[in-house]
């Protein structure tokens, strides 16, 4: 009886958004994610629930297990959450997978720079990984929760970790490019966040220390001598320069996947969670970007720009302009991007902020979207100027 109710509110609400999508505004309808929401959903353990995935005339009914999820997050009103589905499934133009996250993007109002930076890091090459991501309505036990970003868990299958290989290795923000209580930290394993393999099945501790060793203790030469067993550089450097241009200090030290694939690649950088970007910092802060930002704070950047004979700005510098000069880098390319995530989301943003309204007490201001949109369009034209000063480019 209750699923009966549950379509038929679905069916309702689908009717109302196909009548309300009739306007001016040339814009796709939204997929729509409805969940019945478990009486026990919580934080720590995924319970079960059942999840209509509806894509235009398409629509599948799946079984899944659902729980909150986020740090910080966790206290905004507008919640995350974790969602595994008891088969892998297929969304357009993304691999199969069963590992999904709903980020409700609470703290960005534009729900753009999460999406925008993920975009990019892929877009600067083939080998640099990153969720997919597509927006979503969602839908709570027939009610409506909002505007919402579902994206790929980043995990080894993913990655494309050989999980048959016993050197390949996950960790989420493992605390080792910070000289913070470094040594503190890495006494608690747990703070290493080792997502492959499973910590109770094989620990990986000691690979995670002895690179901690060769970043922190090792000399200058011994430094450069074996940098590229270590870590990917080309793959590094697009890290750096995102971090840059998005102003994002909070990436440095956190918000990052560290992997190898196999025995025979070096560490490699997935980038996560840039809502700390264009203008905003990550308690939603305004940041005029008049200041650099201190890449130093990361341990490995200050190793990588203190040994002059690596030659690491050359290569940054190198990569920025080369980067421009395809115009990856571009307010054209830039702002094609966020018009294009406009046109999806425009209609429905007005839905989102009146659920969620843009007065709350966790927002410094109550710049509207649109306002939001014009700020961080006009953040990105400032960092173009900025860099291409910093890094001699006259394009």
């Amino acid at each position: 009886m209750i699923r009966f109710i549950f379509i038929g509110v679905l069916v309702f609400f689908l009717v109302s958004c196909n009548f309300n999508s009739k306007t001016e505004v040339k814009t796709q309808e939204l997929p729509l994610i409805s969940i019945s929401e478990p009486e026990t959903l919580n934080w720590d353990e995924k319970v079960p629930c059942d999840v209509w995935y509806v894509d235009g005339k398409d629509s599948i009914l799946l079984t899944a297990k659902i729980k909150y999820r986020g740090e910080r997050s966790r206290f905004y009103p507008k919640k995350s959450f974790s969602i595994e589905f008891d088969q892998k499934i297929k969304i357009p133009n993304f691999r199969e997978d069963d590992d999904w996250i709903l980020n409700s993007n609470y703290i960005d109002k534009t729900c753009m720079r999460n999406k925008l930076c993920y975009d990019l890091f892929r877009e600067m090459h083939t080998t640099n990984r990153s969720s997919q991501t597509t927006f979503v309505k969602l839908l709570l036990s027939g009610k409506y929760h909002g505007l919402y970003l579902l994206q790929q868990e980043i995990n080894a299958s993913m990655l494309g970790l050989d999980k048959s290989d016993p050197q390949a290795v996950l960790f989420k923000s493992p605390p080792i490019f910070t000289s913070e209580n470094h040594q503190l930290k890495l006494i608690d394993q747990s703070s290493f966040n080792q997502k492959f393999p499973k910590q109770v099945d094989a620990n990986k501790s000691a690979t995670l220390l002895n690179f901690h060793a060769f970043i922190h203790s090792s000399t200058d030469e011994h430094f450069k001598a074996y940098l590229h067993e270590w870590i990917d550089l080309r793959n590094v450097v697009d890290w750096y320069i995102l971090l840059q241009f998005a102003h994002n200090e909070d990436g440095l030290t956190k918000n990052f996947y560290l992997y190898k694939q196999n025995h025979s690649t070096p560490y490699r950088i997935a980038i996560w969670d840039f809502d700390h970007s264009f203008g905003r910092d990550g308690d939603n802060k305004k940041n005029e970007m008049n200041s650099p930002i201190d890449m130093k704070k990361s341990v490995l950047f200050k190793r990588l720009l203190e040994v002059k004979t690596i030659g690491f700005e050359e290569m940054v510098q190198k990569r920025w302009v080369e980067l421009r000069s395809q115009g990856v880098f571009s307010t054209q390319n830039l702002f094609s991007k966020m018009d294009e995530m406009d046109a999806q989301i425009n209609l429905e943003q007005i839905k989102n902020f009146n659920r969620w309204p843009v007065k709350s007490d966790w927002y410094f201001d109550a710049n509207s979207y649109e306002q939001e949109v014009e700020w961080m369009k006009k953040s990105i034209r400032k960092r173009i100027t900025q860099l291409d000063k910093k890094f001699k480019s006259n394009l």
